[in-house]
């Protein structure tokens, strides 16, 4: 395997492991990472002081959906399934030890290309085990009740995208309104608002109902993936899932809605020719929205007074939900929109008409010429004054 792809996924053994010992150990306990290298293989231990598992569930603990009871905790073991699932996927081996009330040690073999990279793995473990993250330029949203679930497909993805999570389709709804995240996985079955009802009320509004969504649940009939597809889910995978495909399916996703957007974004010049459409795409949600805001600019950009909050207030939303959204489908703010706009008609004015160019910058919204000027150049590179000349 390749040494990024490598260190990745062993981050993310690592954090899985940790957050499994952290949950199962009592705040007066401990938690021992060791990693040692041994013949061009990586040793992982991850010790802990916590609750144990009896001998008798030691077999079955990285089985999916088994759930083990002790008196103290309780655990569904998803997150070990998949954790020994990622471990063999790199040709490695996890083996476990245990004892009621004594606690459990964790050891990890897996083959490395080169044994210099695992000099690093060290911070990098602990700088996940304390949720700390890089910021990327992708954000994605998880949604899953299951604390183990939710940590493991949050370790798939922090070494690439921004991650944030939520414990309901209820407060996701609300994470999405605040944090406009550019994809939501989210689990079906879960307490207060569950996925059919989340993707349902996302789709209803208009700041957000532009955001993917993917769908992951233990319920893998056709039924149950027809009701969230025809809910306007992105996509539908069934647990237990392949790392490598939810990966995939995250990346495709992006890819389409960058796609997407930039042809949004060429239907948002006030002057440019009708673009031929396919029929599905003109129905969209999202180039209704387009055209709405395309027409709203237009019927005001003569008036100098009109605010982003006019702009907002006409597409009935806030102008913090115009700002996330513009900024999601355009990259975009509406300050700026408003004034593309107005340079594009003062082009026209100036290329078409013997007004001075005062008289242009007012005609377009500008209540000041030399602020017309700077930003005349700014979008064009030369002065009004120059664009008359040459047209």
């Amino acid at each position: 395997m390749h040494i990024k792809s490598e260190l990745n996924h062993t981050i993310s053994i690592i954090s899985n492991l940790l957050s499994n010992a952290q949950k199962y150990t009592p705040n007066t306990g401990k938690v021992l990472l060791q990693l040692l290298t041994k013949k061009q293989t990586l040793i992982i231990t991850v010790s802990d002081t916590g609750v144990g598992i009896d001998k008798e569930h030691l077999e079955t603990v990285f089985q999916r959906f088994t759930r083990i009871n002790t008196s103290n905790q309780s655990g569904s073991g998803i997150g070990l399934a998949l954790v020994k699932q990622l471990v063999e996927q790199y040709g490695g081996t996890i083996e476990l030890k245990s004892e009621l009330n004594k606690g459990s040690c964790f050891t990890v073999s897996l083959p490395i290309n080169q044994i210099d990279e695992t000099s690093n793995l060290t911070a990098l473990a602990v700088s996940k085990s304390n949720n700390l993250c890089v910021v990327k330029s992708n954000k994605i949203l998880i949604i899953e009740d299951n604390d183990e679930m939710r940590d493991l497909i949050t370790s798939l993805f922090i070494s690439s995208f921004t991650c944030i999570s939520a414990a309901n389709g209820e407060l996701g709804l609300a994470l999405c309104k605040n944090e406009m995240p550019d994809l939501v996985i989210s689990d079906v079955m879960m307490p207060v608002m569950d996925g059919y009802q989340f993707i349902k009320a996302l789709r209803s509004d208009t700041a957000i109902s532009h955001i993917p969504v993917l769908l992951l649940s233990a319920k893998a009939d056709t039924h149950s993936k027809l009701k969230g597809l025809d809910l306007l889910a992105d996509d539908y995978l069934s647990k237990p899932f392949e790392p490598q495909l939810l990966l995939s399916r995250v990346q495709g996703l992006l890819t389409i809605r960058e796609v997407l957007n930039q042809h949004l974004k060429q239907q948002l010049p006030a002057l440019s020719q009708t673009t031929q459409l396919d029929p599905q795409m003109a129905q969209s949600k999202d180039y209704v929205f387009t055209e709405r805001v395309k027409t709203t600019v237009k019927e005001h950009y003569q008036d100098e007074a009109f605010s982003v909050e006019e702009f907002a207030a006409a597409l009935y939303l806030s102008p913090r939900a115009l700002q996330l959204k513009m900024k999601a489908l355009y990259n975009l703010t509406p300050s700026d929109y408003i004034r593309n706009i107005r340079l594009e008609f003062a082009q026209e004015l100036l290329k078409n008409s013997e007004l001075a160019i005062g008289l242009v910058a007012q005609q377009v919204g500008f209540n000041s010429q030399s602020y017309f000027a700077r930003c005349f150049k700014a979008k064009y590179n030369m002065s009004p004054k120059q664009f008359r000349e040459q047209s």
